[in-house]
């Protein structure tokens, strides 16, 4: 899963800090103060890349970036990576804390499973969740809670 970043322009304003992504028309939020900020621009990010697109804008170079004196310009990852990411890591973690435990290679776990290697790889990629079946089957073949593939369903 490959992290979508973007310049955002912070100005500092009389109380608040006026944040805007140049590359992303009507991305604009603000915080009462930069750390605020910080995780507006995120949430505003997020709402701007809702609409399911392959083709978003490709972001500017930090050095392209027209700032004025004060500006800070940091990259921004939306909101939603942060769950994202992490559900991510656990998800791989966990596989891979089982194979180690079990002595097994992926390959070999994919054979006790009867499923093909690319399916297994997927669900490491974030790709796809699998199935509740298989993620029962998955998870007692290598010893982790399977809620862990369904954290998102919980959080609904």
């Amino acid at each position: 899963m490959k992290p979508i970043v973007y310049p955002a322009v912070f100005h500092k304003e009389e109380n608040a800090y006026l944040v805007e992504f140049p590359d992303l028309p009507g991305c604009i939020t603000y915080g009462n103060d930069l750390i605020e900020a910080f995780l507006m621009a995120g949430d505003a990010l997020k709402t701007w890349l809702c609409d399911p697109t392959d083709e978003y804008p490709a972001p500017t170079p930090l050095s392209e970036i027209k700032r004025q004196e004060g500006d800070l310009v940091p990259l921004i990852r939306p909101a939603l990576y942060r769950t994202e990411y992490a559900k991510q890591y656990w998800i791989e973690e966990a596989i891979e804390k089982g194979l180690d435990k079990r002595g097994l290679t992926q390959e070999q776990a994919c054979v006790i499973l009867g499923i093909e290697p690319t399916y297994l790889k997927d669900i490491l990629s974030g790709t796809i969740t699998p199935t509740h079946e298989m993620a029962e089957r998955i998870a007692l073949l290598l010893d982790f809670d399977p809620k862990i593939f369904f954290l998102d369903d919980e959080e609904e």
